[in-house]
């Protein structure tokens, strides 16, 4: 018999925002490891300041990685609800949920940009202003707003 696999909140109606969390191979590379919890901190506090964020879904490759993180935002940021999936979604799933996000935090990685960028309704999207460690990005969203690493 076929077990079903759990059931997935649907990001885009259940939650404020979605924030992309970047692990795995990033971690591996000094070059890549440019967002940290304290930007992901600095982000989630400058979009309480433009609307209200009580819930937000983490669309992550490494779970384990978002988790360390998500517990230092949840005590410093106390009452959000920041949901981190057990597992990695699929990556249609979740290129999706950035795309349609209410609200959205991206962290260094086109991936996220490009859900961001295909966003018709331009939700307001908050980036790091780097890609690469040391180097500043030249790819900005007219609707995006970035904070230094």
């Amino acid at each position: 018999m076929l077990k079903a696999a759990p059931a997935r909140p649907n990001a885009t109606y259940e939650f404020d925002c979605s924030m992309h969390i970047r692990g795995g191979d990033f971690l591996a590379s000094e070059r890549y490891r440019v967002v940290d919890t304290e930007f992901y901190t600095r982000a989630l506090a400058a979009l309480k300041q433009q609307m209200k964020v009580n819930s937000v879904y983490v669309v992550t490759d490494d779970s384990a990685h978002a988790k360390r993180i998500v517990s230092t935002i949840e005590s410093r940021l106390p009452g959000t609800r920041l949901h981190v999936p057990d597992e990695r979604g699929d990556m249609t799933q979740d290129f999706t949920t950035l795309r349609q996000a209410k609200a959205r935090i991206i962290g260094n990685s086109t991936f996220s940009w490009w859900a961001a960028a295909l966003d018709p309704h331009r939700a307001i999207t908050i980036g790091p202003n780097q890609w690469i460690r040391g180097q500043d990005r030249n790819l900005i969203l007219p609707w995006e707003t970035i904070l230094p690493v």
